[in-house]
């Protein structure tokens, strides 16, 4: 385990090191988080025990027992929303997860840039009757299976799509992680590389239009413009879980993204019977920055509530998450286990 816990890290530094690069990453919803993680300061990476594993460590749904289901939706900043759905099937050679997400965005105004010989008119006001709709998505498969009785291996193929107006980006991105369940004090330790993958650009038809100061025979020559390739927001995870009796444990992930400087995370969560309250905070280590956010972004809070259906089991979900200046954001989650 030690030699796995050092080569990963090396990894990690050979992926992550060198200079700042925050806003050069393409696909930026891959990094809003899922199911009740998100309540625990999206600290799960060494947790990983329920279907929304698929999307922190994939690893995890090797120890699951049953078949799982889960939908969740997220009331995301201004009118950003997201959905999110996962499943993980059992078998006799491993387990296998079938999960994607869809975000939101609605109506937006179509503005362009305003034409000084126009005088009198302005183009760049926007034209209520006139709009243009944006949206991203990702789907994955995963395979997850036991290495040994306490460790096991997971790993997703994602396709990701990003979308506005008529032009779209797309590309492939791969997810790997490990979970390791210790002897001492049931602590678990996990590590995952998320979004790992090619860069992508958008091609679309509105990079495309006849040039009309060169002509062949008569004939405007048809023009692409070539947009420039960003890489996407890969982040290296390492996570423990350590729990407290049979009805409290704490889960901690040090998060080092390869656009932005890194977070610890932490989260709590406290079962009695048929309820379960969590929390958590996501710590900046750029206080600068964490003092320029204000320091409510990153608190997160959730609650649920688990109850039978037939045979089967079910939980019922609430995550809230501070985004800073951003407002609130509220989530809502369904699982069913059979």
């Amino acid at each position: 385990m030690k030699k796995i816990l050092l080569v990963s890290l090396i990894v990690a530094g050979v992926i992550f090191g060198g200079f700042n690069k925050s806003g050069t990453t393409a696909a930026v919803f891959l990094k809003i988080g899922v199911g009740r993680a998100t309540g625990m300061g999206e600290a799960f990476t060494g947790l990983a025990d329920d279907a929304s594993a698929v999307y922190w460590n994939p690893a995890g749904i090797s120890f699951l027992q049953n078949r799982e289901v889960m939908l969740t939706h997220n009331d995301w900043a201004a009118d950003v929303y997201q959905e999110f759905v996962s499943a993980v099937i059992p078998t006799g050679w491993g387990v296998v997860g079938f999960s994607a997400s869809y975000v939101g965005m609605g109506s937006i105004d179509q503005t362009q840039i305003d034409n000084p010989l126009t005088k009198g008119y302005r183009e760049d006001l926007g034209d209520l009757n006139s709009t243009v709709s944006a949206s991203d998505l990702w789907a994955s498969i995963t395979y997850s299976r036991l290495v040994t009785d306490r460790l096991s291996f997971g790993a997703n193929v994602k396709y990701v799509q990003s979308q506005i107006w008529q032009m779209t980006s797309s590309g492939i991105a791969f997810d790997i992680g490990l979970l390791y369940k210790t002897s001492f004090k049931n602590i678990t330790l996990g590590i995952a590389i998320n979004h790992f993958g090619p860069d992508v650009s958008f091609r679309g038809r509105q990079l495309q239009y006849l040039d009309s100061d060169t002509t062949y025979e008569d004939k405007k020559i048809p023009v692409e413009v070539v947009t420039a390739k960003d890489p996407l927001p890969t982040l290296f995870r390492f996570g423990l879980s350590i729990p407290f009796g049979e009805n409290f444990l704490m889960a901690i992930d040090v998060v080092h993204p390869s656009d932005i400087n890194e977070t610890v995370n932490i989260g709590f969560e406290y079962s009695l019977k048929n309820f379960s309250l969590r929390g958590g905070y996501i710590f900046n280590t750029d206080l600068e920055y964490q003092e320029a956010v204000g320091y409510l972004h990153g608190l997160t809070a959730g609650a649920g509530f688990s109850f039978k259906i037939g045979q089967n089991q079910a939980k019922l979900d609430y995550n809230y998450r501070s985004l800073g200046y951003l407002g609130m954001s509220h989530r809502v989650g369904l699982s069913l286990a059979f």
